[in-house]
């Protein structure tokens, strides 16, 4: 509504303040270029939506302005736009395109898998496999069971070690520096191990406490578990939960540290229609505001319509990724998985 329109636009406009002078005036980036030209573009949007908001300073702020690559400055390659301009959908929708071919030519990926090979004994359960992901792209991860996807997921995460390969969320290697790997993304398992002794409100407060997420909590997870309709079952312990309950909780709790990577493996199982709905259009929203979200699942039909990007992967290696239509073109992906299937049986 209005009164969440007008503090959030208050947020954004404080938020792009303090990182363009920490930038300009300290030459200290804090955030990448991408990062901060979403804040912008979202900061945009909503003063086209309710422009008696606009204040005398933000016709002075422009989208862009710093890049962070290892803390070198490079060249702005979009060109600065007025705030006094209006964007319309279709002009949105493309500078998102551009900004998305910029850190594709500027090579910043959120998730970077590469060469990625682990073995159990003399099996190889992912063979040299490479995998790149985009800020705001949805990649949908996909194979016949046994196929690598579970093994890559929790390589990715930090949670097993791998033979060969090397792995950056963010920029940052998950070998040399897993901590930070960790603040920076939200793992969602198949079958969420939570502590069922705990209430599922005291396990969310716990979550934010590792993630130092301050009170700004409180208003996360009321929202979030409206959303989901978890609302009258957080006082409960966990241990009551079903698992399509604790599924929602487990999705809750990664989304309360705001992390740049959401990595999930098959995250609709169990959930209801109304809450996969609920979940789809999350997913957007956080790619939209430049996140990325990278998961397996079963359901073709679901990363067909959902996804940016596709990845199939059988016995360990990726055999085919790329653009979802590029993969599908006149087909559909389940076609091409099946075709994919019958030609390496």
């Amino acid at each position: 509504d209005k009164k969440q329109a007008e503090k959030r636009i208050k947020e954004l406009r404080n938020k792009t303040e303090y990182y363009a002078k920490k930038y300009y005036d300290e030459d200290k980036p804090e955030i990448s270029d991408f990062e901060y030209d979403m804040l912008m573009l979202e900061l945009r949007n909503l003063e086209k939506e309710y422009p008696e908001f606009i204040s005398k300073d933000s016709l002075t702020q422009h989208v862009g302005g710093k890049v962070k690559e290892g803390f070198k400055k490079v060249e702005h390659k979009i060109p600065l736009l007025s705030m006094q301009d209006i964007f319309s959908i279709e002009e949105i929708l493309d500078y998102v395109n551009k900004i998305r071919e910029r850190a594709k030519q500027e090579n910043i990926e959120v998730l970077k898998i590469e060469n990625l090979t682990k073995k159990y004994g003399d099996k190889r359960a992912t063979d040299a496999l490479t995998l790149h992901i985009l800020p705001g792209e949805i990649c949908g991860f996909i194979g016949h069971n046994g196929a690598g996807k579970t093994t890559t997921i929790k390589a990715a995460v930090g949670l097993i070690d791998f033979d060969e390969g090397e792995i950056f969320i963010d920029g940052i290697s998950v070998r040399e520096n897993p901590m930070e790997c960790k603040r920076r993304i939200a793992y969602i398992p198949d079958n969420p191990d939570l502590y069922d002794f705990l209430t599922g409100i005291k396990y969310l407060d716990f979550v934010a406490d590792v993630f130092g997420v301050g009170s700004e909590r409180n208003e996360k997870i009321a929202k979030l578990a409206d959303a989901f309709g978890l609302t009258a079952d957080l006082a409960s312990p966990i241990g009551t939960y079903s698992h399509g309950m604790k599924q929602k909780l487990a999705i809750i709790a990664a989304y309360i540290h705001s992390p740049k990577l959401i990595i999930m493996d098959e995250p609709f199982v169990g959930l209801d229609p109304k809450a996969s709905h609920t979940l789809k259009e999350m997913m957007r929203e956080h790619c939209s505001g430049g996140g990325a979200i990278f998961f397996s699942t079963h359901v073709l039909d679901v990363a067909e319509k959902l996804c940016d990007k596709v990845a199939i992967i059988r016995n360990g290696k990726l055999v085919v990724s790329g653009n979802m239509e590029e993969v599908k073109g006149d087909t559909s992906l389940e076609s091409v998985f099946l075709e994919l299937e019958d030609k390496n049986g």
